[in-house]
């Protein structure tokens, strides 16, 4: 299973270790946040219209259909009770193809993408937590093998 190991940098900033990337977030200014990076929740839909994307150019790309300036957009608002993202608009863009009966086929394979089927077949997430006192065998995974 990937792991991303996620390190906290004060000031409310985090560094993401994907692979061999970094990647800086931040939070939003109501939770300390100073702006600069992308938040948890705009990576969250970034990795929805990335997803969607990928899975739109394939499809295109292997029905020679034109993928010039594709773009997805993807709008979402914030939700309570509990605090959530919820409403989320994706919008798939292909100005430069006319893509006529073929169209809710696409949409159907946007539909396909991995993270959308997560959000659309709730994972299971366990949680855990090692602070000083506990020892590498309290957990199956430890720090070390994380990275």
């Amino acid at each position: 299973m990937p792991t991303i190991m996620t390190t906290y940098n004060g000031k409310m900033r985090f560094r993401a270790a994907i692979r061999d990337r970094r990647l800086d977030i931040d939070v939003a200014a109501g939770f300390g946040g100073t702006g600069p990076e992308p938040t948890p929740p705009e990576l969250f839909a970034a990795s929805i219209g990335s997803c969607v994307a990928a899975y739109v150019a394939g499809y295109c790309e292997r029905h020679e259909i034109d993928t010039t300036g594709l773009a997805v957009e993807v709008d979402y608002a914030n939700a309570t009770g509990p605090a959530r993202l919820d409403d989320f608009k994706v919008i798939v863009r292909l100005p430069n193809a006319s893509v006529g009966p073929q169209r809710e086929r696409i949409l159907k394979e946007a539909r396909r993408c991995l993270v959308h089927q997560t959000l659309t077949h709730p994972p299971s997430i366990e949680f855990a937590l090692l602070d000083a006192p506990a020892r590498p065998a309290d957990h199956p995974r430890t720090v070390q093998e994380a990275r």
